[in-house]
């Protein structure tokens, strides 16, 4: 979910989005270029344009067709500690997931069993 300090939200994922989207995440972050290219989060997804250090995202879309209406412009540096703190999220969640898969499935296919999970 992408939201204000406050709380407020400005974004959900969509139907389709999962963990595996972090890494759409990623690639948002070097994206430097002011046509808009798409952000995956499931449908409809967000469109992300950059500029130097700051990333326009818009959207909702369907068809990727721009203009979309701007949803938040961020700092790129702010995305980028975000994106750090929720991989370190979802390597902590990958290790407790791990765990359980081990008591399910045995220590020796935890390990795919867990990825195939996460995405």
């Amino acid at each position: 979910m992408l939201e204000t300090r406050e709380g407020r939200c400005l974004a959900l994922p969509g139907c389709c989005g999962d963990l595996g989207d972090l890494g759409e995440w990623r690639t948002a972050l070097r994206h430097d270029d002011p046509a808009p290219a798409t952000l995956w989060i499931g449908h409809p997804w967000l469109l992300v344009s950059g500029d130097g250090s700051v990333l326009t995202l818009s959207g909702p879309v369907e068809d990727g067709a721009a203009p979309a209406s701007v949803v938040a412009r961020i700092a790129r540096n702010a995305l980028t500690e975000a994106v750090a703190a929720a991989e370190r999220e979802v390597a902590r969640f990958a290790g407790h997931l791990r765990a359980v898969c081990a008591d399910l499935v045995g220590a020796e296919a935890a390990p795919p069993v867990a990825s195939a999970l996460i995405g």
